[in-house]
């Protein structure tokens, strides 16, 4: 794996989670309201641990993926997607069990996860060709 593929791999990865979601908030204003009703203020100094967080996360993500698709094809890419974004619901109705967020919102971001989560794999699965 080399430094530059996964720099690359990277930098497209955070973007398109950021645009993806972005597109979602966008497009289901309700729900970005009751998301913001139940979390920290845009300018609370605790916001800086959420981008730590999605850093994190993409790091995971790419170097898993740069490890398990063997193959170059936005099927194999969005299959890795679907078994992340599986793993991620785990996270996920930790944090709704843990914090006040209605189940309308759950219900929704739950599979909005996942499908952003194959959209994201599938490019990436398009845009590498395997080392092995």
């Amino acid at each position: 794996m080399s430094m530059a593929r996964f720099l690359i791999n990277f930098v497209v990865t955070f973007l398109l989670f950021g645009l993806l979601y972005y597109i979602v908030d966008i497009s289901m204003p309700d729900l970005n309201i009751m998301m913001s009703e139940v979390g920290r203020p845009m300018d609370a100094p605790e916001q800086m641990w959420v981008m730590i967080g999605h850093v994190i996360q993409t790091i995971a993500y790419v170097w898993l993926f740069m490890k398990i698709v063997t193959q170059q094809c936005w099927k194999a890419g969005a299959m890795f997607g679907f078994m992340a974004g599986l793993l991620m619901i785990g996270v996920d109705m930790v944090y709704y069990g843990m914090m006040s967020i209605p189940a309308d919102v759950s219900i929704v971001m739950i599979p909005v996860g996942v499908i952003i989560s194959m959209i994201v794999g599938a490019i990436l699965g398009l845009m590498n060709k395997p080392t092995a």
